[in-house]
């Protein structure tokens, strides 16, 4: 690796943590005009604390985190899709489990 690649891929490591996670997903909820209110009024804060377990312990301790990580699974899943320029209809699988889970 030159040197030039090498100080740019030092500084993107030291920027990993600039930003709160949950502000992160906002900028992806606004560039690609996703509505955050979809995944739930406590998402952000959910990722805030999984994120911090995860990092900090390296245990998760939230008994919420299966359905967290079902959607952030999607939420990339629709960013992937997008940015190939598909523009049909999407499944969500948390929805499907949290529907499977009401009924």
């Amino acid at each position: 690796m030159d040197e030039d690649a090498k100080r740019v891929f030092e500084n993107k490591i030291n920027a990993l943590n600039q930003y709160p996670i949950s502000q992160n997903f906002l900028r992806l909820f606004q560039k690609y005009e996703l509505d955050a209110s979809e995944y739930g009024e406590d998402f952000l804060k959910k990722a805030n604390l999984i994120r911090n377990s995860l990092g900090h312990s390296g245990k998760l301790k939230s008994e919420d985190a299966w359905e967290f990580i079902l959607k952030v699974r999607d939420i990339v899943n629709t960013i992937v899709l997008i940015e190939i320029g598909y523009g049909g209809e999407t499944l969500q699988y948390w929805r499907d489990l949290t529907a499977d889970e009401t009924s």
